[in-house]
């Protein structure tokens, strides 16, 4: 057996599309606490198509972020997501500590 394959890295950003940015920041910097650190427009050229998105970092900590992408298209937007079916399997994982955890249930609660 070899020795295993040791890499030095980190999460730089997962990212995801909405159709909803307002509620999408609401939740994170609000409720969850992650600020909105980066967000911009662009309109480049993908797959053979123009295209003109909102792109938005929320800081995690230690440099690691959620990145989520709006389409100003609503063609765009439903090729490229968010919509996919029901999934336990298809979620995010952090651990935090039990106040961190209390605050969030607090702020979800109210």
């Amino acid at each position: 057996m070899s020795e295993a394959l040791k890499i030095n890295t980190k999460l730089h950003h997962n990212a995801y599309v909405t159709r909803d940015m307002e509620a999408v920041r609401n939740f994170y910097e609000n409720i969850i606490g992650f600020p909105l650190v980066a967000t911009w427009a662009e309109q480049t050229d993908l797959f053979g198509k123009v295209r003109t998105y909102m792109h938005c970092f929320f800081e995690m900590g230690n440099g690691e972020c959620l990145a989520f992408f709006q389409f100003a298209d609503e063609d765009d937007a439903a090729e490229f997501g968010p919509e996919l079916p029901p999934s336990g399997f298809r979620h995010l994982a952090m651990k935090v500590d039990q106040a961190t955890q209390d605050g969030i249930r607090d702020r979800l609660a109210s």
